[in-house]
């Protein structure tokens, strides 16, 4: 429609168009089947008449000269009974017409007395063409052929001039209707100058108005530019580092204006980075938002953790050996378990057990239940060309751990086989925790029943932060129990674990996926120290030499 109300002249410009062309069709087709009839198309084809007119003075008449001329001869009987001559003259006007006469002439006839005809035997005296018709000529039935020869010639001069007469009143009235169409096509062409002179003024009314709206567009986007530029510059001076807050904020929440790291430093020891609490609402109060100096305010302490991965996890076992005395009695045999120290961490220690003794692994106890001696010989290359392929045993002996269960629990007890001299690793699936307020990125690896405390941290030194006292450290860290992993989806469940009449920051379950709660560009850095020496630091701010980080 749009496209119609800008091309509306244009478009009965085209409409008058096309009638003018069909208009100069539709004259052609009535001028080629009426066309103009001229003397020409009114002209009857030549034919020679029946007859012609002869003077009587012509020498034809001239029977006395002819008859010298002739090689007739009259003959006796052509002359009455009393020798008069006019008796031959009578039967002289019994004329005849030789058809092989003048036959070359066309229109010219020779009279000859039918008495000639007979004396020359049926020959014509003329040619000397025998005849074979009769040559009688009906005089009166010529004269009435002459007559009405004539009646035919006058009725088809009538017609011809009647037709004539009507050709030239068709001729007339389509001399008239080429007028008439011949004005109304030179009024159609002023129309059409009119239209397209109109349709020209509109084209340059709408080009001028273009131009005026595009160069209003661009001293606006100047404008807007300009403006832009100002408020820039404007903003530029009031946020010196260009770390995206402005001093005045900064300054408010006791941070560094000419630091641009100190939007991702966590000056509270919540761990949460400065910006992300400036742009995290409280959910509270509508344009509320958690503080950065503050460690009371912060949200839920859960927010940090995020699933690194989900997978099965080495167990902190390894079976040894089996000592059967060469016996098959299983109850005398002993196998040997390597596992952590309690006592003193980073180091191992050995345990002896036999069928139904105990270990604790992962912090639950197991109950030996079964073993099998398995021995296998293994063949190999020897250690040189002459030794050839060398047979060796090899010990590939199992033992069946069951886990104790207490009564009441109502659980299935988990069952581990572990191979002599291999890695144990778990039956189910357990997540790998990240805490990614902590600057070091403390892992977590937990089963379903366990829990995970999360603490505050030490506030950044120079932050101007208020330390908490360790009572108010002590409320303020937060434990949650792990429910259910769904290996799939890698998302875990937890719920809140809370003591005393203190609500629980999330009600229900607690849901903790592979992307987390904070973006990883919002994760908490280490103060970057300053330093003219690159050789000083790393992009980290590691402390040089030692590869850790700067506290």
């Amino acid at each position: 429609m749009d496209f119609i109300k800008r091309h509306y002249e244009k478009i009965i410009l085209l409409g008058l168009f096309l009638v003018f062309i069909g208009l100069m069709l539709l004259v052609q087709s009535v001028i080629n089947s009426t066309r103009e009839v001229n003397e020409n198309d009114l002209r009857l084809p030549q034919r020679m008449p029946d007859y012609e007119n002869i003077d009587p003075e012509s020498p034809e008449f001239d029977t006395d000269a002819r008859w010298q001329n002739s090689r007739f001869q009259w003959v006796a009987a052509a002359v009455s009974e009393n020798d008069s001559p006019a008796v031959d003259f009578v039967s002289m006007f019994e004329l005849a017409d030789c058809p092989f006469c003048h036959k070359d002439d066309v229109g010219k006839r020779t009279l000859i007395p039918k008495f000639f005809f007979d004396l020359e035997g049926g020959k014509c005296p003329e040619c000397n063409t025998e005849l074979t018709a009769s040559l009688n000529i009906d005089v009166q039935a010529e004269e009435e052929r002459i007559s009405s020869a004539e009646e035919r010639e006058r009725i088809e001069r009538e017609r011809i001039e009647e037709e004539r007469r009507i050709v030239e009143e068709e001729n007339k009235t389509l001399c008239e209707i080429a007028d008439n169409i011949r004005k109304e096509e030179e009024e159609a062409e002023k129309a059409l100058e009119n239209v397209a002179e109109s349709l020209r003024k509109a084209e340059e009314d709408e080009v001028n108005i273009m131009v005026e709206v595009a160069n209003a567009l661009h001293q606006r986007e100047e404008e807007r530019r300009r403006a832009e530029e100002e408020r820039q510059r404007a903003e530029d001076e009031k946020d010196k580092d260009d770390d995206g807050l402005l001093d005045e904020i900064e300054s408010v929440y006791g941070m560094d204006s000419n630091d641009e790291h100190d939007i991702k430093y966590d000056n509270d020891g919540d761990g949460f980075a400065n910006l992300f609490e400036l742009r995290t609402p409280t959910g509270r109060e509508e344009g509320e938002f958690y503080k950065p100096n503050d460690p009371l305010s912060h949200p839920p302490l859960w927010w940090r953790l995020r699933v690194k991965d989900i997978r099965q996890i080495e167990l902190p076992v390894r079976f040894m050996a089996l000592i059967h005395n060469d016996s098959d009695d299983k109850s005398g045999w002993m196998m040997q378990f390597n596992h952590p120290d309690p006592r003193r961490p980073g180091r191992e220690i050995s345990s002896y057990l036999s069928i139904g003794g105990t270990i604790t692994i992962d912090g639950r106890p197991y109950r030996v239940t079964d073993a099998e001696l398995i021995i296998t010989d293994r063949k190999r290359a020897g250690g040189n060309l002459d030794a050839g392929e060398v047979t060796e045993k090899v010990d590939e002996s199992k033992v069946t751990l069951v886990e104790v269960v207490p009564e009441g629990e109502g659980r299935t007890p988990d069952r581990l086989v572990l191979v002599i001299n291999q890695k144990a690793y778990s039956n189910d699936r357990r997540p790998v925790l990240v805490d990614t307020g902590s600057l070091a990125r403390r892992e977590y690896i937990l089963r379903v029943g366990q829990t995970i405390t999360l603490t505050l941290f030490s506030p950044r030194e120079g932050g101007n932060v208020p330390a908490l006292t360790r009572t108010q450290r002590r409320a303020q860290a937060r434990t949650y129990r792990l429910k259910a992993v769904d290996p799939q989806s890698g998302q875990v469940q937890f719920e809140e674990v809370v003591t005393g009449d203190r609500q629980p920051d999330t009600p229900g379950v607690i849901v903790v996926d592979r992307q987390g709660k904070i973006p990883e560009n919002l994760w908490p850095i280490r103060k970057v120290e300053r330093s003219t020496s690159e050789d000083d630091q790393d992009h980290h701010g590691a402390v040089p030499g030692t590869g850790r980080p700067r506290r």
